[in-house]
């Protein structure tokens, strides 16, 4: 038998708990690159448009964004737009810390919506935000961001933290910037730097685009696992 995951950092932890490396087989998430087209990056139009998507679940990141937006704030208008399902207590939680920051206004949460409506809400975005945090979840379980790569898809900037789930999809300053984790003022000084550098925009857009539809669709990653099971037949 083989096991199937997605990360080599799930790899890396099944390989510590006494599983056979040579069993592990690491078949990446994909992008439907057809359905999430490519637009790219528009002239900011202010206030800066920064987009979340994804469940509401704390090792996410969302705080972090939150936090960053007073920041970004004191040299650019801007606003966070939260996309995906949460529950009452998360969307409370939330809405009371931006508050607190005095951003209550600028944080919107949409809720959970269609894909198409979503990458329309992502080409009218300046950045997309995934600050995953420093956790079990992230560090040890492992995972492969389908965010990021969604994201990159797109043409929209991606901004993530440097975590190797993260390193694993791409490099930073070629297909995203990253960011140091749990830094609150590195993800506010990267937002203001692509507001302010529309060729480095550009740049991570064709250059995201391009490793996407090289490494990361969902046709490759079915042909990988057809190939595991015609290796096991």
């Amino acid at each position: 038998h083989y096991v199937v995951t997605p990360s080599v950092v799930t790899q890396n932890y099944l390989i510590s708990q006494g599983c056979d490396p040579q069993k592990i087989q690491v078949i990446p998430n994909g992008v439907d690159v057809e359905l999430f087209t490519y637009q790219p990056p528009q002239p900011p139009v202010l206030p800066l448009r920064l987009v979340y998507f994804g469940v509401l679940a704390p090792w996410q990141g969302i705080e972090l964004a939150i936090r960053a937006l007073p920041l970004i704030r004191h040299v650019l208008p801007c606003e966070l737009i939260l996309i995906g399902p949460g529950q009452q207590r998360q969307v409370q939680q939330i809405e009371h810390l931006a508050h607190k920051l005095g951003v209550g206004s600028q944080v919107q949460w949409l809720g959970a919506m269609p894909q198409s409506a979503l990458i329309q809400q992502l080409h009218q975005a300046h950045v997309m935000v995934a600050p995953l945090t420093l956790n079990d979840r992230n560090l040890v379980q492992g995972c492969c961001p389908l965010k990021v790569l969604e994201g990159m898809a797109t043409g929209t900037p991606v901004i993530s933290t440097d975590l190797a789930v993260v390193r694993a999809l791409g490099q930073h300053g070629t297909h995203f910037w990253l960011v140091k984790p749990g830094s609150v003022v590195e993800l506010a000084q990267a937002v203001i730097h692509l507001a302010q550098d529309r060729d480095l925009c550009a740049y991570l857009a064709h250059n995201a685009r391009r490793h996407v539809e090289a490494n990361y669709t969902w046709r490759q990653s079915g042909q990988s696992l057809v190939n595991l099971y015609q290796k096991m037949l």
